[in-house]
């Protein structure tokens, strides 16, 4: 989730209107980005659409604010209506001098949606074609972003050396990447951390999992769902280690955090239950367990059916 921010805020606003009506898109695009920040993405899908609604757009600036109006959707699991948001920014940006780091990104975040929705080879071919874009017109930070986002990718398939070289690609270029923000080195300790797992270094993973939190809790706050799933992911990363107490704590917070601001019908939130259910059961609350676990795992399968997982690939993976 982390990495989509990092991707989002590095877009730049550059409205081309008149000093009134500039400042009015200006505050809406600010509000939706930051709506999409503090997780309240509901709010931000409504303010890109009032966005989107104005005719006095210029290209380029509605090619950003599909890119913001696919991150709030793709954030709420409505997968389908995403990918179109993101088909139509790659539309608008490609071939256009002034939106070159644009277009990557929403190549970038395309490839973020593509992993969502289990389609790893897509992903990679959109992770890759971003890199591609950033390196031609040296943009560091959207090359660090690439390089952390294929390093994820690696990690899914549990491909510890790939993960490994991509984080050490994406350390080196953020060094020559100021404007990054607390949200890539979130993603990237997240993702050592679960390389540090991979490799069976619990005590390792749970260090990186709370220097997460604490990257995630400067800029956000405490009441944000990117913070809720890394108390999950702490959570586990404690169950690995056999601290089920400590376990359990962590989970609990981050289910309550998701809880409050995405719903408890979110993907994130029922992904949360199951893994919840695993620190219950390993505490000897089996028939609670049993519970929880059956009842996310039976919506989720109805999440998967109703936006089609695995049977879209989108068009623009096939270029």
């Amino acid at each position: 989730m982390t990495r989509l921010l990092s991707i989002l805020l590095l877009i730049p606003l550059s409205l081309a209107l008149s000093l009134s009506a500039q400042a009015d898109l200006q505050q809406r695009f600010r509000a939706a980005i930051e709506l999409c920040t503090e997780g309240h993405f509901e709010e931000a899908t409504e303010v890109a659409r009032l966005v989107l609604d104005s005719a006095q757009l210029t290209q380029t600036d509605r090619g950003k604010a599909y890119i913001i109006l696919g991150s709030a959707l793709q954030h709420q699991g409505k997968f389908q209506e995403a990918m179109t948001a993101y088909e139509n920014a790659i539309q608008i940006l490609k071939g256009r001098d002034e939106s070159v780091a644009d277009y990557a990104s929403a190549l970038s975040l395309l490839g973020s949606l593509l992993r969502d929705m289990r389609q790893f080879d897509a992903a990679a071919q959109m992770e890759l074609h971003a890199l591609q874009v950033d390196r031609q017109i040296d943009n560091h930070e959207g090359i660090a972003v690439d390089c952390a986002s294929l390093a994820d990718l690696e990690l899914g398939l549990k491909h510890t050396r790939k993960a490994q070289a991509w984080l050490d690609k994406a350390m080196k270029e953020s060094q020559l990447a100021p404007a990054l923000d607390d949200a890539f080195y979130a993603f990237i300790t997240s993702s050592q951390a679960w390389l540090a797992q991979l490799r069976g270094h619990e005590r390792a993973a749970v260090d990186g999992y709370a220097k997460e939190i604490g990257y995630l809790t400067h800029s956000y706050g405490d009441e944000n769902p990117q913070v809720g799933w890394a108390y999950m992911l702490l959570g586990k990363a404690h169950l690995n280690e056999g601290n089920v107490s400590d376990a359990l704590i962590n989970m609990r917070k981050g289910r309550a955090i998701l809880g409050e601001t995405v719903g408890t019908n979110n993907p994130r939130f029922l992904l949360a239950q199951v893994e919840y259910a695993q620190a219950l059961e390993s505490y000897g609350l089996r028939a609670e367990a049993i519970q929880i676990r059956s009842d996310a795992e039976t919506k989720l399968k109805a999440f998967y059916q109703e936006q089609c997982v695995d049977c879209r690939i989108t068009a623009m993976a096939l270029h």
